[in-house]
């Protein structure tokens, strides 16, 4: 079932501490409420409906980019009354979405929430590592973060999880092993954001005097592509990618920053399967998928197709889009039809076990 939802962006509102990252401002492209009961939900909703496609039968409303239950409870009720008004005009509007913080999830915050139609809580986790959230100001551990995720199942809302990846102290393995502790969470649905350095945030000065380094865009490809790979085996849904595209590219200081990261990501991913594949031999080889797939193995600017034609440049390549049996490599050379989807799988299980012989 597609969901698509409709953001409702209330910068740094209800947020209980500054993060080390973290400028809503320009994250978001959104002004700091001066006056949140301004915040005219009914005409966003509408809008954002009138660019959905008909057959998109199934609309949330999300708050974003502060943290909801920190907002007081008078605040909060607006918010969710004015939501849940325009879901009663708006048949296809099933539900509601927060975003916020795990030092904000309690007893009497759920039983509240019950009152409405919210459907799914995102607790920003960014990181299971106590370093790596100490480091970064999140104010809380590990320990904490599992407690209110489990807090949220246990009382009825489904859970999402924002993970980033590149903050302080950091690292390819630390982050894999985050993603595996969000995995035993079973969540409905996960965010993977790279840190990136925006102006007029702590980073911006730990990165200025030589404390902080960003990776670089193809460290963080190689990271992401593999926590993609981790949660597509565990059938955890990933709906974001990378951090909304920038109005002001001057705001970003530094670190992996790209509008199309998780493109960059998916066909960094499909091209490592192409390559476990492909015989020595191999003379001409036919990749058959769905429409919406091909971008992902042609790889940006047609980049996937080139690269292994110059890697095998005695082998001919070409994708073919094929609606009626998606996902299959055709070998003409041994003249053999090899399912994508039987591949895939033990592609898939053969780099997560290897993934988790360098963590154990």
């Amino acid at each position: 079932m597609k969901t698509r939802i409709i953001p409702i962006f209330i910068p740094h509102l209800g947020c209980p501490f500054q993060c080390l990252y973290c400028n809503q401002k320009k994250q978001t492209g959104r002004e700091i409420l001066s006056d949140v009961r301004s915040l005219d939900i009914r005409s966003t909703a509408e809008r954002y409906l009138f660019t959905f496609p008909d057959d998109i039968n199934h609309v949330e409303i999300g708050f974003f980019g502060g943290t909801f239950t920190g907002l007081n409870a008078e605040i909060q009720k607006l918010f969710l009354s004015q939501a849940e008004k325009v879901m009663e005009n708006h048949p296809r509007i099933k539900g509601i979405r927060i975003s916020t913080h795990p030092l904000l999830i309690n007893l009497p915050v759920l039983a509240f929430l019950k009152n409405f139609p919210v459907r799914v809580i995102e607790l920003g986790i960014q990181s299971f590592d106590d370093t790596v959230l100490m480091k970064s100001g999140r104010m809380y551990s590990a320990e904490k973060a599992i407690e209110s995720a489990l807090l949220i199942k246990e009382n009825g809302f489904q859970l999402g999880l924002q993970l980033m990846t590149g903050l302080p102290f950091d690292s390819e393995q630390i982050s894999y092993t985050s993603a595996l502790k969000a995995c035993r969470l079973l969540p409905e649905c996960i965010r993977i954001y790279p840190c990136i350095v925006f102006k007029n945030t702590p980073l911006e000065r730990h990165f200025k005097e030589g404390k902080y380094t960003p990776p670089f865009l193809e460290e963080t490809i190689v990271s992401i592509k593999k926590l993609l790979l981790l949660f597509h085996t565990q059938r955890i849904p990933v709906i974001r990618v990378g951090i909304h595209p920038v109005k002001n590219i001057g705001d970003i200081l530094a670190g992996p920053y790209h509008p199309s990261l998780r493109a960059l990501c998916e066909q960094a991913l499909r091209f490592d399967l192409i390559l476990s594949l492909i015989e020595k031999s191999c003379r001409s080889l036919e990749i058959h998928c769905p429409a919406h797939q091909e971008s992902y193995f042609r790889g940006q600017k047609n980049a996937n197709i080139s690269r292994l034609r110059e890697m095998f440049p005695s082998c001919d390549f070409s994708v073919v889009v094929c609606h009626e049996a998606p996902f299959v490599i055709i070998d003409k050379t041994r003249k053999v039809s090899l399912p994508f989807e039987a591949l895939k799988k033990d592609y898939e299980r053969r780099l997560f076990l290897n993934s988790l012989s360098h963590i154990c």
